[in-house]
């Protein structure tokens, strides 16, 4: 039986008000049984190629509780001759902003495959520590004969499959030409499945 797709509604920051505001908030989360997910969207499966395109965040229980920061998306060529330019926040900005609290031991944080998340960050300058519970992995040690992939367990634990990387990425092309809006809702969709399945696995 496939359930529904949880309408999740992602908010996306892209300017720095709102960042300093969401990081206000993040910083007063300490509670172990409560991590925050996390994901990054980058251009490349390879962690030494990939450039940042996007951070999600899911912070709490609500279909409202994500966060997505848009910084390296891109037009195609062919749109460049429109004269509106994609809002996001410059790399640098996001880095400083969220740099302690990524590199913070007493604020909790999950992830799905934080090996390779871990590697992007360090590729920007940010150590992440605090990491009590890499999804992936407690799968990996409930039953290891599974697939673990975000949309297996989903599916197993849930009884939907999200959208797939297939799905919103062209062929021959990478995460950064996708739309933010579209791209919101795909990674809002991960850390919201990562961070219920975290807290079923503390």
């Amino acid at each position: 039986e496939i359930n529904d797709t949880p309408k999740i509604e992602p908010k996306i920051i892209d300017n720095l008000e709102e960042l300093n505001i969401f990081v206000e908030q993040i910083m007063k989360h300490k509670d172990a049984n409560k991590p925050i997910a996390i994901d990054t969207e980058t251009t490349s499966l390879n962690p030494f190629k990939a450039e940042l395109v996007g951070l999600g965040f899911c912070f709490g229980e609500a279909l409202k509780d994500i966060v997505y920061i848009p910084i390296g998306h891109q037009k195609k060529e062919f749109d460049l001759i429109e004269t509106n330019h994609i809002k996001q926040l410059k790399i640098e900005v996001v880095i400083n902003a969220l740099q302690y609290w990524f590199s913070s031991n007493e604020h909790p944080k999950t992830l799905q495959n934080a090996k390779y998340d871990r590697l992007i960050l360090l590729r920007h300058g940010i150590i992440l520590n605090g990491v009590l519970i890499d999804t992936l992995l407690a799968d990996y040690v409930c039953d290891a004969t599974l697939k673990h992939s975000l949309d297996e367990i989903a599916y197993r634990e849930f009884g939907f499959k999200p959208k797939s990387f297939s799905d919103i990425v062209k062929k021959g092309e990478d995460f950064s030409y996708v739309e933010i809006k579209a791209a919101s809702m795909y990674c809002g969709m991960d850390v919201y499945l990562t961070r219920k399945l975290a807290i079923i696995y503390i």
